[in-house]
């Protein structure tokens, strides 16, 4: 599976390093956290401690089929993030809006339109970032999906290293972490 963590901060570079056991994964990132990356691997210290090769860049000049992309940047900055990339996501593309606070999915999708899926998604997990390529995990956790059409290939894409459940019955679900 391919996967793009688009704004790989402190949770994209976790998501990262983590989905690259498994996966092909691209870390997203500013140019010194980049560099680092390159030089060293990315660097999972506090709970854990573990360094993982991942490729890292600094913009997304193409998109595979099928590909996964994981937005974890600030919602305040979701539009900054996907607009470069709208013209390249295609049908198959999955955008998954892991974020912090609401509404990121209205903003990507009015700016994809439905080029490709938007899905929602929380992290309840707790890391911060210490230095360009080292990122301190301070709260294991689980993910939670919205529901879609390609809940299968989402299951596939982050299987393994980190729990992932969808809810479909609860529309309150995503707002109850943020109360």
């Amino acid at each position: 599976m391919t996967i793009v963590v688009l704004g790989a901060g402190a949770i994209g570079t976790f998501y990262g390093a983590k989905l690259s056991a498994a996966n092909d994964v691209t870390l997203v990132a500013r140019q010194p956290h980049v560099d680092r990356i390159a030089a060293d691997g990315v660097r999972i210290t506090g709970l854990e401690d573990a360094t993982y090769r991942v490729k890292a860049a600094t913009a997304v000049r193409a998109i595979e089929r099928d590909t996964v992309i994981l937005l974890t940047t600030k919602v305040t900055d979701s539009e900054t993030a996907v607009r470069p990339i709208a013209g390249l996501v295609a049908s198959d593309t999955t955008i998954v809006c892991l974020q912090n606070g609401l509404d990121s999915e209205q903003v990507v999708t009015a700016i994809v339109g439905s080029r490709c899926l938007v899905v929602r998604g929380i992290t309840h997990f707790g890391a911060t970032f210490a230095a360009p390529g080292v990122v301190a995990l301070k709260a294991n956790g689980h993910t939670l999906l919205a529901p879609s059409a390609r809940s299968e290939l989402r299951r596939q894409a982050t299987s393994g290293p980190i729990p992932i459940s969808s809810r479909s019955g609860n529309p309150n679900a995503f707002r109850k972490k943020l109360k």
